[in-house]
């Protein structure tokens, strides 16, 4: 195993100029990097995770990039485009600490990373969280999975890219079949194991319906049109699947609604409307300031009032200076008249 530390910020570093092997003492100067990094600037994301798909990977190991971020994104276009055309063979795992980070963004980069989104909305929960998601990403159980229908049966699947498996993760696959499948008929699941070619077969034909797996299918199928109108595909024609598909299933989505008609109405039809400002809710932990004022996360805010402090108490210092100097300068005057 190899391993390696980014600090996205301001300016971007890393540890290690590479991946190095992941000794006790490389993880000891590792937890001391950590230790000794501070809150400032702001969080550029796009330099950190540039280089650290840029670190060249082994061909003996599956490299696994984990981002993790206390702050907002703002940026999604373009990281996805980053993560999307530099991946390669690597996995990238997200984890969002806090109410602040974009969680539809960090879940769609591990989407496209094939990996997992981690969310930690409380700091008694990071050992916990994060010890899980290091015990699974240590044995991934299945890789570059493969599904083959059976034999003249086509399939409209999703994910269309499938995720690595691992222990105690299942992995869903919603597909709509252009045949209804026969008795007898099997689905093969094949991929690469730590022991080798693995590979599963099982019997779809005897499968017991289910109300309301359309409708699961019909959200996969227009979060991926959602996906390709991202990555450049016609806007219209987008649109006219995913209003076909949400009417056809009854689902909202970003061209349709469900309208709701109250049909006792309570305020007299000769009265008039009301209004009145509602107030915004901020995330859990963050100020006016971090919207108005200083980021609320890696910025040197406390830095920058603490000299600002200084700075007024060493003018009012001076001024009281100036002032006493003045005052005895001009005493003798005083007592001659």
């Amino acid at each position: 195993m190899t391993c390696n530390e980014v600090r996205p910020s301001s300016v971007t570093s890393s540890l290690f100029s590479a991946s190095v092997p992941a000794s006790t003492a490389n993880l000891g100067l590792a937890k001391r990097y950590v230790a000794g990094l501070s809150a400032e600037g702001g969080t550029e994301m796009w330099p950190a995770i540039s280089q650290a798909l840029a670190f060249p990977a082994a061909e003996t190991h599956l490299r696994q990039v984990i981002f993790i971020t206390d702050g907002s994104v703002g940026n999604e276009q373009e990281l996805f485009g980053l993560i999307e055309n530099r991946l390669g063979r690597t996995r990238f795992f997200t984890v969002g600490i806090g109410s602040a980070p974009n969680s539809w963004f960090m879940r769609k980069a591990a989407e496209a990373g094939h990996g997992s989104f981690t969310t930690i909305s409380a700091l008694h929960e990071v050992n916990e969280k994060m010890g899980r998601l290091f015990r699974k990403i240590e044995r991934p159980q299945v890789t570059d999975i493969a599904v083959e229908w059976p034999n003249g049966t086509g399939a409209e699947a999703y994910p269309q890219t499938i995720p690595d498996l691992y222990a105690g993760e299942p992995i869903v696959i919603k597909a709509a079949l252009d045949y209804a499948p026969r008795r007898g008929d099997l689905l093969k699941v094949s991929g690469d194991s730590a022991l080798g070619t693995w590979s599963a077969e099982m019997l779809v034909g005897d499968a017991d319906p289910g109300s309301g797996i359309a409708a699961v299918w019909a959200r996969a199928r227009i979060e991926d049109l959602m996906d390709r109108e991202r990555r450049g595909a016609d806007a219209e024609e987008i649109r006219a699947a995913v209003v076909d598909t949400a009417l056809k299933h009854h689902l909202v989505s970003k061209y349709t609604s469900l309208v709701a008609v109250d049909k006792t109405p309570v305020r007299p039809a000769a009265a008039g409307l009301g209004s009145e400002q509602v107030p915004n809710l901020l995330p859990y932990g963050q100020s006016m300031n971090a919207i108005f004022g200083f980021p609320a996360t890696a910025t040197g805010a406390g830095v920058y009032m603490s000299n600002g402090l200084l700075l007024i108490a060493a003018g009012l210092a001076l001024f009281a200076l100036l002032c006493a100097g003045r005052w005895r300068h001009a005493a003798p005057n005083v007592r001659q008249a």
